[in-house]
């Protein structure tokens, strides 16, 4: 088999086992951010609700895939959307911000603009506490970005720079340069 192809074969392989393997949270977490720690189950979970929300996301793309199959790349930008509201989550605590239900309904329709889009992306989850839970980070992050107003884009920016941010290897490695998780990368050999 040619190097490339079989470095290709190497990635499919390590992406299809990233969501599969070692998927016991007690082994160790999938996402560390500062104090707060992210387990597999609760991952490939929130992974599951966006993949099954046709509002978000064409969920034909997934007919017939088993939660733990998921492309390694949805599983990404989900725990990437995780580590960034749990920032938020955390920047927001220490401003000392209040996060009424009303400030919720207000916040969520600012970040939606189009109600029925919001009422669609709500509806789309199965799961109606992640629901909820998500429409409170959307929130989070519109009533943050208003308070913080000029000062919002450096303060995100210098958390991400200076958090204690962990992915476990199973999903990628984080790019602290970039803010972004990346795929893993494979040995040489």
């Amino acid at each position: 088999m040619p190097r490339r192809l079989s470095r290709t074969l190497a990635l499919l392989l390590a992406g299809a086992a990233l969501v599969s393997a070692g998927c016991a949270d007690d082994v160790a977490p999938a996402v560390r951010v500062g104090d707060t720690t992210l387990g597999d189950s609760q991952i490939l979970d929130e992974t599951e609700q966006f993949a099954g929300n046709g509002a978000i996301l064409d969920a034909a793309m997934f007919d017939g895939d088993a939660p733990s199959t998921r492309p390694a790349d949805l599983v990404r930008q989900v725990i990437a959307q995780r580590i960034h509201f749990e920032l938020h989550r955390q920047l927001f605590d220490e401003a000392g911000l209040e996060l009424s239900d009303a400030a919720v309904d207000e916040a969520f329709a600012k970040a939606y603009m189009d109600p029925d889009q919001a009422a669609d992306v709500l509806a789309g989850f199965d799961d109606e506490g992640f629901a909820d839970e998500y429409r409170r980070d959307v929130a989070r992050m519109v009533i943050l970005q208003e308070a913080l107003g000029a000062d919002y884009q450096a303060t995100v920016s210098e958390r991400y720079a200076t958090e204690d941010i962990e992915v476990s290897p199973r999903f990628g490695d984080w790019d602290r340069a970039r803010s972004q998780i990346v795929p893993a990368t494979l040995p040489e050999g």
